[in-house]
């Protein structure tokens, strides 16, 4: 996420989510050496960063040279694949499809699409800073995210009254992503 305050006066990023708890992710521009710095030490860190690439550019998404990676052992090698995207807008709807269950009835198989497929609508509100969907023809199932296990969950259980949704891991299916939302996902969801 963009810092809200500057560092060393230009804008900076901090992760929010940060599977390893004493790691604290963050890119910043560091002027004297002209380098954008990723590093798992947060902002005011004094070690060395896990990755830099030299480039004056307004914000680390306008890079255009390799970034360098550093290994534990302080070997600094060329990342051919380490890139820093602008994160796509949010959407207003989202389709979820696929979601099944196989059962074995006497000799028959059978799959039963779950209820958790369907058509979901961004809310208003933000939870954890991201994104949450409701189902559009049954507002109990939510797509929401938990940042303490870095995952998307859909669940179909009714919250309390007074409760907008649930706060934990448990949910119908989820998937480890990072991703800002769950359009984003690039892995399979269990």
């Amino acid at each position: 996420f963009l810092a809200p305050d500057l560092h060393k006066k230009r804008c900076c990023f901090v992760k929010q989510c940060n599977v390893r708890k004493n790691d604290t992710w963050a890119c910043y521009f560091d002027p004297p050496s002209a380098k954008w710095n990723l590093t798992r030490h947060g902002l005011g860190g004094q070690e060395k960063a896990n990755s830099f690439v030299a480039c004056d550019c307004p914000d680390p998404t306008m890079v255009y040279n390799n970034w360098n990676l550093r290994n534990t052992l302080g070997k600094i090698s060329v990342s051919w694949s380490l890139k820093v995207a602008v994160v796509s807008e949010i959407p207003e709807r989202i389709f979820v499809f696929g979601a099944y269950e196989k059962k074995v009835v006497g000799n028959t198989r059978i799959t039963e699409h779950l209820p958790a497929n369907g058509v979901y609508i961004r809310q208003d509100h933000m939870h954890n800073r991201r994104a949450v969907f409701r189902k559009e023809v049954d507002p109990d199932w939510v797509l929401r995210f938990h940042p303490k296990s870095a995952r998307w969950i859909i669940d179909g259980r009714k919250p309390e009254t007074g409760q907008l949704l649930f706060d934990d891991t448990a949910g119908t299916c989820s998937v480890v992503s990072d991703s800002w939302h769950p359009v984003d996902v690039d892995t399979t969801w269990a």
